[in-house]
């Protein structure tokens, strides 16, 4: 995804979503805090990363029900109904890999 320059000034929001066909998205949004009006504010969205956490053995996909950003924003993590959490490094834009439990079963419904 194109995204278009802007001035040294402005204010970011970083958006991240998970869907039940298994893949993660995130956004930045940017724009110039200089101006004077919101109506006259240019603004861009930009893709941040996409990632599919569906692997080959998994033909049926992988329903997600949570996400959550570490505090630095360098690292993703999400769960669903495949009892599992993954762990995406946001940075270098890869999976680091999954993280199983014995002791809990069901869907992985909240990450703090």
């Amino acid at each position: 995804v194109a995204s278009k320059k802007i001035k040294s000034n402005c204010c970011l929001l970083r958006a991240a979503a998970c869907s039940y066909e298994g893949s993660l998205f995130g956004w930045d949004l940017t724009f110039d805090s200089d101006q004077k009006s919101t109506a006259d504010e240019e603004v861009c969205l930009s893709l941040r990363f996409a990632f599919n956490t569906n692997d080959n053995t998994n033909a049926t996909g992988t329903c997600l029900k949570s996400i959550c950003v570490s505090e630095s924003g360098r690292y993703l993590t999400c769960g669903g109904q495949d009892e599992k959490i993954k762990i995406y490094n946001m940075v270098d834009k890869r999976a680091m890999g999954n993280v199983s439990s014995f002791a809990h079963t069901g869907a992985i419904t909240c990450l703090e």
